[in-house]
């Protein structure tokens, strides 16, 4: 770890807060320091926050609370790229890693490491497929579907969590204007 070394008592981005962006987080940041890129301070304006900076912040608070609520159900040592793989199995069947590469749109080498650790604990299983021996199919464990039924609750919860914030008008209205956008990217 970058930080490991130092022994003061102010945090670590103290000395360094153009260390913080897109190719280095420094350990539990929260982006809180005005220099971050995506932080959730600011020395200008509120309204002249780009809508991608406040989309991003929100997005990753909401996947952390997901990784939390699911580490307090049982589900320790999970990644949302295995979260990811997971959904795609249960979505596609039993897969070979380059078609769940594909789908990922990550390297057969990073979708291949990320099966091995959803295999060692349990959650998927890996088997030779009987039309061409070498390939490797790899599917849902049980512990998986617990784990996708667990990510499906917890998913609700967190939107229930926004309608109760923003009032359920303002959270459907949010989630037409989200998938406006999200729909006017693909086409783009």
């Amino acid at each position: 770890m970058q930080f490991a070394a130092r022994a003061s008592a102010s945090p670590p981005y103290a000395s360094n807060q153009a260390a913080c962006g897109p190719s280095f987080r420094h350990p539990g940041c929260l982006n809180r320091h005005p220099r971050c890129p995506m932080s959730i301070r600011s020395d200008h304006d509120e309204s002249e926050r780009p809508l991608l900076t406040l989309l991003s912040i929100a997005a990753q608070r909401q996947r952390e609370r997901l990784l939390v609520a699911l580490e307090a159900r049982g589900f320790e040592g999970i990644a949302m790229p295995e979260v990811r793989l997971a959904k795609e199995l249960e979505q596609r069947g039993p897969s070979s890693i380059q078609t769940l590469a594909d789908a990922t749109e990550t390297t057969k080498q990073f979708c291949a490491r990320e099966v091995k650790k959803l295999e060692r604990g349990g959650y998927v299983v890996s088997k030779a497929s009987q039309g061409d021996r070498r390939v490797t199919l790899v599917g849902l464990a049980p512990k998986g579907q617990r784990l996708l039924e667990a990510v499906h609750d917890v998913k609700s919860e967190l939107d229930g969590g926004i309608a109760e914030k923003l009032g359920g008008p303002n959270a459907t209205r949010l989630r037409t204007l989200l998938e406006r956008l999200v729909e006017s990217s693909v086409k783009d």
